[in-house]
């Protein structure tokens, strides 16, 4: 775990592993999110991540409880003069990660090699499953070979630029 930012308003930006993160604000946890979400719900500036910041923010993560991603978006109006070096992004809406409803026959239909996952799971079959496939990541059985499937068939049907920008740099 890695205390990786705090924003204006006092949220903390969480990395949590295995590309995933969650926000942290006063008793509300967010539920992981891929990496390039948290970031895009910036602006975040660089706070103490020593041993006792993370025990405190580990024993804040226990006790806290869930929210809806929309409780965590930044206020639209940030005085950026306050977080210099610090440009503003547009939020990422919270449906653009969900996990869209496949339905069965749409899924039957598909490619064997439209699936990051093995039998059949992590399906992506539009450029917006990337998004959902990347977020869900964490709760695959091998994290890494998930990733590097879904980065394949992004690469294969030239939707790279729906992949998360940590991979984008981490494949450079």
């Amino acid at each position: 775990m890695e205390i990786a930012g705090q924003r204006l308003d006092g949220a903390l930006y969480v990395a949590i592993g295995g590309g995933m993160a969650v926000v942290l604000k006063e008793a509300r946890v967010s539920r992981p999110l891929a990496l390039s979400v948290v970031d895009s719900m910036g602006p975040w500036t660089p706070t103490d991540n020593s041993w006792p910041a993370r025990r405190a923010v580990e024993a804040r993560l226990r006790v806290a409880r869930h929210a809806t991603v929309e409780s965590f978006l930044p206020p639209m109006t940030v005085d950026l003069d306050d977080a210099p070096g610090h440009p503003f992004r547009t939020p990422v809406p919270p449906e653009t990660v969900m996990a869209r409803d496949i339905k069965q026959a749409e899924r039957d239909a598909a490619d064997t090699s439209d699936f990051a996952g093995p039998g059949r799971t992590y399906p992506i079959l539009k450029e917006a499953d990337i998004a959902a496939a990347a977020h869900l990541i964490g709760k695959a059985a091998n994290p890494d070979k998930v990733k590097a499937r879904i980065i394949a068939i992004a690469k294969r049907k030239g939707w790279t630029s729906s992949l998360p920008d940590a991979w984008k740099t981490e494949n450079q």
